[in-house]
């Protein structure tokens, strides 16, 4: 629906390389609940043995243990290397020439890392600690590097687990859901997910007022919330585009090239909630710097994009909106900017006479605005 469509930056990868290659692998197996690397010389093994291949079938016991596998690392192509390992129920670390690759406390289930090696042997060690009582025990370990396509080195016989359908939430009319939102490394606790029937979605974090996340597609995957105890999360099903860190969207700064602050010392921040059109879609308000905002995002007619209107209810001096933080922006004509590498445009609306400002910040830029009392703009994707 959008015309034309350009194509670049396409390439061709030949998957021909040979692939790194386990061997003497040995395994121990400790009793008990291991959140980090234990001592190994005062933990005497429940089991000792060798193995063909990385597997969790040589443990017997049901919950509450850690494999080790030590080993070698047979290298024949030089290159970087990505590693993704799967642990249910617990965590797990791998080292290869004694080097962290995946730390044991990056995640749930779950860890990926990344490292350079040269051709050559060298030395492997893989740690498997499984808690949870209700997930089955299961380890895989997954390679792709330089002309090698991501392959499985592990036992591909043992299941990660019961298979599980995933939990859609679709939006064929405007539809709204509360659940935390994960944006990178950073959990959004307060965020509202809003659905429209352009399928064009967004979400908003009323700890900060920002739109944290915008994508076309499917609405929510909500099957990390839903599915068995869930951590409460849902992710978006489509193309995201993303703005940055969450932190607050409006500030006052002491100069237009001042930090934005990151907490709320001083701001006398407190949320207000939203109110529903005849439509169902939600106006967002919120008391900030002894003024009332009003934050009202429409999806457009076309389905190109959103539509921002931010209001103050007073005027406050020195205050500046963050609309949006990328790796890159392009000044495209006056009031229109091109952002991420041609990911998305940001258009200046009505912004009075103020004029946004592109500042570097911390290896990235930013573009901020100073505001008075009401202030329109568009992101068209």
């Amino acid at each position: 629906d959008h015309g034309p469509v350009a194509f670049r930056n396409i390439k061709i990868t030949t998957y021909d390389k040979p692939r790194p290659e386990l061997s003497d692998l040995k395994y121990s197996i400790y009793k008990g609940r291991y959140d980090a690397e234990p001592v190994y010389k005062n933990l005497p093994p429940e089991a000792q043995g060798s193995s063909v291949i990385l597997s969790s079938n040589v443990n017997t016991i049901p919950n509450e243990f850690l494999i080790r596998y030590t080993g070698t690392i047979k290298v024949k192509e030089p290159g970087e290397y990505n590693f993704n390992l799967n642990t249910a129920g617990g965590r797990g670390l791998l080292k290869i020439k004694d080097q962290v690759v995946i730390p044991i406390g990056q995640g749930r289930g779950r860890g990926t890392g990344k490292v350079t090696l040269p051709a050559g042997d060298f030395p492997f060690e893989l740690l498997y600690s499984k808690f949870l009582d209700f997930a089955k025990p299961a380890l895989g370990l997954a390679i792709a590097g330089p002309g090698i396509r991501e392959y499985i080195i592990s036992d591909a016989n043992v299941a990660s687990g019961d298979p599980v359908d995933p939990i859609l939430i679709n939006a064929p009319v405007n539809t709204m859901l509360r659940s935390f939102v994960d944006i990178d490394t950073v959990r959004v606790t307060h965020a509202v997910n809003v659905g429209s029937a352009q399928q064009v979605h967004y979400t908003y974090d009323m700890d900060n007022g920002m739109i944290v996340q915008l994508w076309r597609g499917g609405f929510l995957d909500a099957t990390p919330m839903w599915h068995l105890r869930g951590d409460g999360s849902s992710r978006p099903v489509g193309m995201i585009q993303r703005f940055g860190k969450p932190m607050f969207a409006i500030e006052k700064l002491s100069s237009p090239n001042a930090a934005w602050l990151t907490d709320t010392t001083g701001s006398g921040y407190r949320a207000k909630g939203y109110v529903l059109d005849n439509d169902d879609r939600p106006t967002f308000r919120y008391f900030i710097y002894n003024t009332m905002v009003t934050d009202s995002i429409r999806v457009l007619t076309d389905g190109h994009g959103i539509g921002r209107k931010i209001s103050l209810q007073n005027p406050v001096a020195n205050l500046y909106v963050r609309l949006a933080e990328a790796n890159n922006i392009e000044i495209v004509s006056d009031g229109l900017y091109l952002l991420n590498d041609k990911s998305y445009y940001l258009q200046i609306d009505d912004a009075g006479n103020e004029k946004p400002l592109v500042r570097d910040v911390d290896g990235h830029k930013e573009i901020i605005i100073p505001i008075q009392s009401n202030l329109s703009y568009s992101v068209l994707f």
